[in-house]
């Protein structure tokens, strides 16, 4: 049974489908020990990289709670985890694509404004050195 759409569901409608940046990090030692939202990002700052992560027991357990009390599943079978599991890596491999292309479009983005934020910058210091005798 494919039962992604009961867990994108709650995640969107609970405002939980976007990931949550928790800060930056020497490494994944130094994260703090919280109760972690079902999807969240931070930056490694010992390797200069942003690390999406995801919280894999309480992801499972809302699809299964959102499963049962939707009536699609009465007990925790083996065919049942094998459900939640195939939802679970729908939605990692969703998040982990549209994650990318966000930052993707940001660093795009970042490029193109960059000379006009320089030109004009060129612009406003040429006026300013002018302006001295």
């Amino acid at each position: 049974m494919d039962l992604f759409p009961v867990l994108f569901n709650h995640l969107n409608r609970t405002d939980e489908i976007k990931p949550v940046f928790l800060g930056q990090y020497a490494s994944v030692d130094r994260l703090p020990k919280i109760d972690y939202p079902p999807i969240y990002y931070w930056i490694d700052t010992s390797k200069g990289v942003t690390i999406l992560s995801f919280n894999e027991p309480m992801i499972r357990k809302i699809c299964f709670i959102e499963a049962f009390d939707g009536g699609l599943v009465s007990d925790m079978s083996e065919e049942v985890m094998i459900d939640i599991n195939s939802a679970l890596d729908m939605l990692k491999t969703i998040t982990q694509s549209a994650f990318v292309r966000s930052f993707e479009t940001m660093s795009e983005q970042a490029r193109a404004t960059k000379p006009s934020i320089f030109y004009r910058l060129g612009k406003s210091l040429s006026k300013l050195l002018r302006l001295k005798p």
